[in-house]
């Protein structure tokens, strides 16, 4: 049972870290879109 439990904690921990990861991904998309866009913007 207690094997069980921690395979679960596991699973779940690296959900979150894979979530994270993700999200992280989307914001550096957006600093970067932003940037091109600001470097565009420049006369």
């Amino acid at each position: 049972m207690n094997i069980e439990k921690n395979r679960y904690e596991y699973r779940k921990n690296t959900i979150l870290c894979f979530r994270n990861a993700e999200q992280s991904f989307v914001r550096l998309q957006d600093v970067l879109s932003l940037w091109i866009l600001m470097q565009l913007a420049k006369p």
